[in-house]
């Protein structure tokens, strides 16, 4: 009996450049569809929710905590 392995592409591991980028572009708006297109030579959506679901439930919420923060810090000045 001989036991075939699956041949096919690597299992997908993100990079922290990766997590980042589509955190930043998450934050500034824009659409998953066009940041599948960039990460590596590209993702399917289903790839990217599975390993970048954080980023993309935070990011918008963290870059509006930084601007709220910054702004606050400036009246506060």
């Amino acid at each position: 009996m001989t036991i075939k392995k699956k041949v096919g592409k690597p299992k997908f591991k993100p990079t922290e450049e990766e997590r980042k980028l589509v955190g930043q572009m998450c934050a500034v708006g824009i659409p998953q569809e066009s940041i599948c297109l960039v990460v590596r030579d590209g993702i399917d959506d289903k790839t990217l929710r599975k390993h970048f679901r954080r980023e993309l439930d935070t990011a918008k919420i963290k870059a509006n905590a930084k601007v709220g923060g910054a702004l606050f810090n400036k009246i506060m000045n």
